[in-house]
């Protein structure tokens, strides 16, 4: 049973006032428990929210998939990302909305802050992307008013980005997302991923340019063994479905470990499970030349203690 925040008294004799166990953000509760929240409702930095009142956040703009071209002697590109949230900045009750402000991240980096103007009708926060083909990473977090994140789901925007050069195939891990902590004692793991100028379907017979789908691996220099069919073998999942949007979705089985820092890594692979390899026309998977090149992507995540 959740605790209440606002502490009341029923004196003897009279009749206790009723109580609305609706109210967002004012019951506490423990995110661990079997049912952390009545009626449904969403567990968020240890209060109780109904569902579409909890803490969240949205980038709306760009959309997916989000790109630049390369700008030969440019150092950075700028992007103009809008954000939606029902964060309240100038209110601590919690009627008004979440309390708390945004904060932006690209590549790891905190880059902006918001927390004035009105961010549901939106805020238009301008970043800029280092000048550098491949995936970059934007993140908007809801914080509370002390700084710390809220721990929902919606509470956080996650956008890849990519720098593009020429008509190159790119792939980016966007779940996990670097530097996420997933508990060592958790084996299943819903992941995605985001391609740019490469399609993601079922596996077929025949490779053919510019599609096929994408193998994750955990704890492995994918760059030096994927190549090998031993490596191969040990992929952490295989990602052959997308959504409307391109985005890529798989179920992954990681090892049950201790706590510890490591990688995942994903490679692309043509429809018939060989590497990938571009320049596409030139690439014999059998004996590449120097020149071919494997597109991959590897992020740091964190396994947690139980």
């Amino acid at each position: 049973m959740r605790g209440l925040v606002a502490v009341w008294i029923a004196l003897a004799g009279c009749a206790a006032p009723d109580v609305d166990f609706g109210r967002s953000g004012v019951f506490a509760c423990e995110p661990d428990a079997d049912s952390p929240c009545e009626n449904d409702g969403i567990c968020a930095a240890g209060l109780c929210y109904l569902a579409d009142e909890q803490p969240r956040v949205e980038i709306i703009s760009p959309e997916v998939p989000a790109f630049s071209r390369y700008e030969p002697g440019a150092s950075a590109i700028p992007v103009a990302l809008r954000v939606v949230s029902n964060a309240n900045f100038g209110s601590a009750d919690p009627e008004d909305g979440p309390p708390g402000s945004l904060q932006i991240t690209v590549d790891s980096v905190v880059v902006a802050q918001a927390d004035s103007g009105d961010p549901i009708s939106g805020l238009d926060i301008p970043v800029s992307i280092t000048n550098t083909p491949g995936p970059h990473r934007i993140a908007v977090q809801l914080l509370r008013t002390d700084g710390t994140p809220y721990d929902n789901e919606a509470a956080r925007a996650r956008l890849a980005y990519f720098v593009v050069e020429d008509d190159q195939a790119y792939v980016a891990v966007t779940k996990p997302w670097p530097g996420d902590e997933i508990p060592g004692r958790t084996q299943q793991l819903d992941v995605e991923v985001a391609t740019f100028n490469f399609e993601i379907v079922p596996a077929g017979l025949s490779a053919s340019e510019g599609i096929g789908h994408v193998h994750m691996h955990y704890a492995e220099d994918i760059r030096t063994c994927y190549l090998e069919r031993v490596c191969d073998a040990r992929a952490a999942a295989i990602i052959d479905r997308a959504a409307d949007n391109g985005v890529g979705m798989g179920l992954a089985l990681f090892p049950s470990t201790e706590a510890e820092s490591t990688t995942v890594s994903v490679v692309l692979r043509g429809v018939d499970h060989s590497p990938y390899l571009v320049p596409f026309s030139d690439c014999n998977v059998l004996e590449p030349p120097a020149s071919c090149s494997v597109i991959t992507d590897t992020i740091a995540i964190e396994r947690t203690a139980d």
